[in-house]
């Protein structure tokens, strides 16, 4: 009988190939492609990799052909492995080192397809890797599972609320079945749970829409520890043994509804929802890629009384939400860019004084909404305001739900009784309409500026000096004996026009430096990664007192905590390979991502066999994290 023995020595998992090329000489540049699987269904996504082989650095290879696809860039990962394969006693080694460009493909419809081979240009010279045949298998065709996605808006406005609603429709039961849940017969045929992927309940989602329901407050309240229900998102949870995760089963909230068939009859159906809000936070199309739903339901009743499975996979519509912004038609003079609800508050310092002299006048917003495009009021649009006052330009300073507008005033007239109102105008999302809300009037004392008579000027030198007043474009000056005296306190408009450039420059440099680091401090992704160092030394600080497979659980979730901070991800389920993948993304070095995921691999390793955990491991641990830390936080 014949026998093979392979041993296998690698940093990562290179690939899933479906077709393989010959080895090339180690020198020779090679591009290698493959999928992770070759059928999918339509609305599913594959996984789709280039190694650029024996080359350091290469450039992302050109992608050509795919226009049937979605496709998106995931990472680059560093490879460096060696291999040793041993046959019938003859002894053969495979070394490699290279790139590879990880991808997502989503198929736009069914079919087959050939993905084209990538190329890469490596010292002018352009290198081909190998095509990969796809099949894309539309879903099927069926009126047991129903998949719609809608929301409560079809366009809305910049930071309006709107929700997306998932139904998933599943047909009851018939019989005496009636009363079980449809979601109960994978466990009855042995098979696993149907699993359903919602592209928009993930954690991150993109520039264009944000969300203020957390994903926890979503899908907790609908987990169960029941085996009947559904996956969803591949989401993990605890075990409660030995901290070992497992896929989580969800129940949503469901009803029985009745739904019209193609053929005109109706039927009931249970009718599981998922809700999300969403606000949409600058002008676009959003679109909601659809959901998909595959595994084993119960189509009919044998005449013995059992219930007949079949393989099912949908998928939704695709939803889109039109973000417009607010219309030009109405628009108050006062608009300065402000969506949402605000207030508008006023206060002016001093309000007593004389013509000419600086006053200070702070325009405080505050509420919620698009706070940073707010910009100052154009309060010399107030009706005769300009003649009573001369107006400097503002400058302006970013709070926490607010924005403080501080300007620079010098009264022209003594005929000033009250500072007028200043109108704010904002869109207010909620009534679609523009709101225009005013500061109250301030009360002020303007007075004739103080002019001097020649007597009232005394000069303090000897009386044969007092012939030496002089007078010149500036005003009267004592005890000078000659014009050319005065030179040094002249100041020219040039000379004025300088000095308040600067001043305005450093007080415009002033209010930038302090919105920027009050945006910073309120970023909860900045917060986070602040504390991961923090965090996952405290984890590790607590293994000390754990058992030993307890304490290789901790090291591991000290790491991959620590990673998944800095890269803004949920720690939940990701593997050595995930956490190699968020590395190469964040430009980390080759050979910390290699001792990274080696680290990680050995510790779930540790867990089910028989080596302890001792301090040499826990100071290689703090060790790793120092490292990732300096590099992660660059």
């Amino acid at each position: 009988m014949r026998r093979r023995l392979v041993t296998s020595v690698t940093a990562h998992i290179v690939m899933l190939l479906t077709t393989v090329l010959p080895v090339c000489s180690a020198q020779e540049p090679q591009v290698q492609c493959g999928v992770d699987r070759a059928r999918v269904y339509e609305g599913e996504s594959i996984i789709y990799e280039v190694f650029v082989r024996n080359v350091e650095s290469p450039p992302e290879p050109e992608l050509s052909g795919f226009e049937g696809f979605r496709v998106r860039l995931l990472g680059a990962i560093p490879q460096n492995s060696r291999s040793v394969t041993i046959i019938n006693g003859r002894r053969s080694e495979d070394n490699r080192f290279g790139t590879v460009f990880r991808y997502r493909l989503q198929p736009a419809e069914a079919g087959e397809f050939v993905l084209p081979a990538p190329s890469v240009e490596v010292d002018g010279t352009t290198y081909r890797g190998n095509s990969v045949d796809v099949s894309v298998i539309p879903p099927t065709d069926q009126e047991i599972v129903l998949l719609e996605v809608s929301a409560d808006r079809d366009s809305v406005y910049r930071l309006q609320p709107f929700t997306v609603t998932l139904k998933l429709l599943v047909r009851q039961l018939p019989g005496e079945y009636a009363d079980i849940s449809p979601l109960s017969v994978q466990r009855q045929a042995r098979r696993p749970n149907a699993a359903i992927t919602v592209p928009w309940l993930a954690e991150q989602l993109n520039d264009d829409v944000t969300s203020d329901q957390p994903l926890g407050d979503i899908v907790n309240p609908i987990i169960t520890s029941s085996s009947d229900g559904i996956y969803l998102n591949d989401l993990a949870a605890d075990t409660g043994f030995l901290l070992s995760r497992r896929k989580a089963v969800f129940q949503p909230r469901s009803r029985v509804v009745k739904k019209r068939l193609k053929d005109g009859t109706s039927a009931s159906f249970v009718e599981y929802t998922i809700r999300r809000r969403f606000q949409a936070t600058r002008e676009s199309r959003i679109e909601f890629s659809p959901t998909a739903v595959k595994g084993v339901f119960a189509e009919s009743v044998t005449d013995g009384g059992s219930l007949n499975a079949m393989e099912v996979f949908a998928v939704s519509n695709t939803l889109t939400v039109d973000v417009k912004s607010p219309p030009a038609a109405d628009r108050p003079d006062s608009f300065t860019g402000g969506i949402g609800q605000f207030e508008l508050t006023a206060a002016l310092s001093p309000d007593n004084a004389s013509v000419g002299d600086p006053l200070t006048l702070t325009l405080t917003v505050s509420g919620r909404g698009t706070v940073d495009d707010i910009r100052p009021p154009e309060i010399e649009r107030v009706a005769g305001l300009a003649e009573q006052f001369r107006i400097y330009r503002p400058s302006e300073k970013t709070l926490p739900g607010g924005k403080v507008f501080t300007y620079s005033l010098r009264a022209k007239t003594a005929d000033v009784e009250q500072f007028p109102a200043v109108p704010f105008a904002f869109f207010d999302v909620d009534r679609e309409s523009y709101q225009v809300t005013r500061s109250e009037p301030i009360p002020v004392t303007i007075r004739d500026a103080e002019q001097l008579e020649s007597n009232q000027i005394v000069a303090t030198s000897p009386q044969d000096s007092a012939s030496a007043l002089t007078r010149n474009e500036s005003g009267l000056f004592a005890n000078y004996p000659s014009v050319s005296s005065t030179a040094p306190l002249r100041w020219l408009p040039r000379d004025w026009l300088l000095l308040w450039g600067g001043m305005s420059s450093v007080s415009a440099l002033l209010a930038v430096t302090l919105r920027r680091r009050k945006k910073l401090q309120s970023n909860p992704q900045r917060q986070r990664r602040r504390q991961a160092h923090s965090r996952a030394l405290g984890t590790l600080t607590a293994a000390g007192d754990r058992s030993s497979k307890q304490r290789f659980e901790d090291m591991a979730r000290a790491v991959t905590g620590l990673v998944a901070d800095f890269t803004g991800q949920s720690p939940d389920g990701l593997t050595p390979g995930d956490i190699g993948l968020c590395l190469a993304q964040r430009g980390v070095s080759s050979q910390l991502q290699q001792d990274t995921v080696r680290f990680l691999q050995e510790c779930d390793a540790a867990r089910f066999g028989a080596e302890s955990a001792g301090d040499a491991q826990t100071t290689h641990c703090r060790a790793l994290l120092e490292q990732l830390s300096r590099e992660l936080d660059q």
